[in-house]
């Protein structure tokens, strides 16, 4: 049971409380409020506050209990030291992308230790434009599922210092050497994009740091 007011005013719900499995002491009905006691609710964030003020025939000062983190939490990227300005250029990259008709629409979220930093959904779900894609649309992954499965396989890899974007394919397959594949890499794809009229861009080792 979530309260969104001061300690000093939750005596008159006590039967409820009394009853309650749990009690959440939010303070204020603030949107941000909501968000984190929403959180602490469902694991996003870990519970570690205590009450700063007894509360009559229910509570003493120092009261709390401390819950884990069991989930994804949605966190400001300063939190995980990731630069905001960054982020915003996603939006830009998206919106290029729907103008060239590269995509009707998506959702792009970013995750870092544990930290959803950046959620949003552009577009629709086709070109008709009849439903706008949300935070809410499901899709189907069907062979998507080289995104959805390995690419995240491969990028926990890259910050775990297993390779960088200049290594080969060769350097971990022996057998391509020998071969017309031995070159490719991040920064050399090996087949041409399916729309070779729209400009691409590559993150490279320095603009990843920075």
């Amino acid at each position: 049971m979530p309260f969104f007011t001061l300690p000093y005013f939750c005596k008159a719900y006590k039967p409820s409380i009394l009853k309650a499995k749990a009690v959440v002491m939010a303070y204020e009905g603030t949107p941000l409020a909501q968000k984190y006691a929403a959180q602490a609710i469902f694991g996003g964030i870990a519970a570690k506050g205590k009450l700063s003020v007894s509360i009559p025939t229910l509570y003493t000062a120092g009261t709390g209990v401390f819950t884990e983190k069991t989930r994804l939490g949605y966190h400001e990227p300063e939190e995980v030291e990731a630069s905001p300005e960054r982020l915003d250029v996603i939006a830009s990259i998206v919106e290029d992308g729907l103008e060239q008709k590269a995509f009707p629409g998506c959702q792009v979220l970013v995750a870092k230790d544990g930290m959803i930093i950046y959620d949003k959904s552009f577009g629709y779900f086709d070109y008709d434009k009849k439903q706008a894609v949300d935070e809410n649309s499901v899709y189907d992954l069907a062979s998507s599922s080289k995104a959805a499965g390995t690419l995240l396989a491969v990028m926990k890899a890259y910050d775990d210092k297993k390779f960088t974007l200049n290594n080969k394919i060769s350097d971990f397959i022996p057998e391509l050497k020998d071969s017309d594949k031995k070159e490719f890499s991040c920064q050399r794809p090996p087949l041409p994009p399916v729309r070779p009229d729209a400009d691409y861009q590559l993150l490279s080792e320095r603009d990843r740091q920075g």
